[in-house]
């Protein structure tokens, strides 16, 4: 017996159907399936108390506080995940600052993409620095020092590229370094970007 052909009508109600169930299921997305989990840290953490710095503990520490922590501020299993993976990524002893360069020479300039490196500043960056890069972002208050202002670029000019990938790469005072969480091109992207900063690209 053959099956009757579905009517244009039927065809058109099953298309909206759909797309209204997509809406519904992007309305009922959680708020922390939103976010990274360095803005969890920030958002769930700081709320409370002053948070530590993320490279203040190691890995095995950190882990044990946020299975203490998890339940005093009633994360969910997801977020719990995020921010430990956050921290844990972040975990290691704070970096001396990189030495100056000898000859005081122009130094070349890494290859990255400016854009990209908004994209990745964006994710990983805000919470401690801000949206607009003031050092104003939501676990900026319980740092110290607090993040810098990296808009004022007179301190980035003195950096070579190289200097400013040695930051992002192992950290810098309350700042955490990220060569475990991201790629060494995503570094340079980003460094890319605090260049565009400077020429007004960004």
């Amino acid at each position: 017996m053959r099956r009757c052909p579905m009517t244009k009508r039927s065809r058109h109600s099953s298309i909206s159907a759909g797309l209204v169930g997509m809406l519904l299921l992007l309305a009922m997305t959680p708020t922390w399936a939103q976010e990274s989990g360095a803005e969890m840290w920030g958002r769930a953490c700081a709320r409370c108390h002053r948070a530590q710095p993320p490279n203040k503990y190691d890995a095995d520490t950190w882990r044990a506080i946020m299975r203490h922590m998890s339940l005093n501020a009633r994360l969910t299993p997801q977020e719990e995940e995020a921010i430990t993976g956050f921290l844990v990524g972040a975990a290691r002893p704070i970096a001396a600052a990189p030495a100056p360069r000898p000859d005081g020479g122009e130094v070349a300039r890494v290859s990255g993409n400016s854009a990209s490196g908004a994209a990745v500043y964006r994710s990983q960056c805000t919470a401690c620095h801000g949206e607009e890069a003031k050092g104003d972002g939501p676990a900026a208050a319980a740092l110290t020092p607090r993040p810098p202002d990296l808009t004022r670029l007179e301190h980035l000019r003195t950096m070579s590229d190289e200097e400013l990938l040695q930051v992002l790469s192992v950290g810098k005072g309350s700042m955490p370094g990220f060569d475990k969480i991201l790629t060494q091109q995503e570094l340079t992207d980003v460094v890319a970007w605090l260049r565009a900063m400077d020429t007004g690209d960004r």
